[in-house]
Parts: structure tokens; sequence; C-alpha cells
């Protein structure tokens, strides 16, 4: 599979701290070319998932499910790829760590959570509205190829342009592996089964 069409992004930071991104190859010097949050295939926490039981585990997927639905529908993303990609990076720990540094639920790097303007990357809500965000940005770059998007969100969207798709990391190819497998695990169960465990409702 060919890879998709994609456009540079370039950013400024101005001189009272605003940050511009444009898609246009401008001529002044003070317009970078951006390579957004760059990065080599990172490992996820999934020391969290040890001490989770399934219990455990569909009472985590419940608490954090409203916020979830909401800025899923905000950034028109696949609510349930999310959830997918919560379970894989941190099985719902919104205290979780990664052996490289990747913070909370949706594992964001520093740099990464510092971009898109989280104070707190520990923070449920900002941590999955910043992921969240980020994710719908990888889906349009890479034309809605949600194995692609993956990728990138994984090993960095400058890896999967390099290899014009997945790259041959092996990192890279199990995660995309065992998200889109969480994906078809939450879109073939119930949601009366998932959400067992009640929760409450919330907007962005």
């Amino acid at each position: 599979m060919s890879a998709p069409a994609t456009a540079a992004t370039y950013k400024f930071t101005d001189q009272d701290g605003t940050v511009w991104f444009t898609d246009k190859k401008l001529t002044q010097n003070r317009f970078a070319q951006y390579e957004p949050f760059k990065r080599s295939a990172k490992s996820t926490a999934q020391v969290s998932c040890v001490p989770a039981g399934q219990a455990d585990h569909l009472r985590r997927l419940a608490k954090y499910d409203p916020i979830i639905r909401a800025y899923a529908k905000s950034y028109a993303v696949n609510q349930g790829l999310i959830h997918a990609i919560v379970s894989v990076e941190s099985c719902y720990d919104a205290n979780a760590v990664s052996s490289v540094g990747a913070q909370g639920l949706m594992q964001l790097m520093p740099e990464t959570a510092s971009e898109l303007g989280v104070e707190d990357a520990f923070d449920a809500r900002e941590n999955l509205r910043a992921g969240i965000e980020y994710f719908s940005m990888l889906n349009k770059k890479f034309n809605y190829n949600h194995s692609f998007a993956l990728a990138a969100y994984n090993a960095g969207p400058g890896a999967v342009e390099k290899y014009q798709g997945i790259p041959p990391y092996k990192e890279t190819r199990d995660y995309v592996a065992k998200v889109l497998k969480k994906y078809r695990e939450f879109i073939t169960t119930p949601a009366s089964m998932r959400l067992s465990s009640g929760s409450s409702t919330a907007s962005p």
C-alpha cells in the first residue's frame, strides 16, 4: 500500500509567545518546518495492567468513558479507537508512566504534552483532550488510515512518512496490532457490559 500524500507544517513563535502554524512554505526565515512530536517508537505503560483484573479494568473504562466520548465527538474520531489506544497505552491508569517517560492515560511524551498546551499530563481530562486532539491530527494527516495514524502515534509521523507506511519496528507493529485488536473487542462488546460499573456524564 502506498503512503498517503501529506503536507509539511511550518511553525513560528511570535515575540509575545503566540505560536503560529501554517501549511504554506513562506520565505521568512522565522518559519521553520515543524515535525510534530517527533520521537522513536515508545514503550507503553503496561505495568499498569498487572494489578488490574477485568472488573477493575471495566471500572476504569466506565470512569473515563464520558470524557472520551465527548472529546472523540469534538475532534471527529472514533470513540472505540480512542478507548483501544487508552487501554493499550495505560490500562486506563491516569498516573501511568512508561519506561521512556510517557505520561497519563494516553501516554503523552512531555514534549508532546507541552506542544498541545497540557499543564498537567496526569490530569485525566487534559491528557485525554490532548491525546485525542493529537490522534485526530495524525488521522487527518494520513488520510484517515487508522493503521498509519496509530503507527505515527507510537513512532512519530516522520517514521511513517519515511517508510511510506508502518515502520519496520517490532514495537510499532505490535502496538498497531494490539490497538486494532482492542478496537475490534470494544465494538463487539455490548455497551451494557462495558459500562456495567456506571459512569457520569461529562463534556469537554
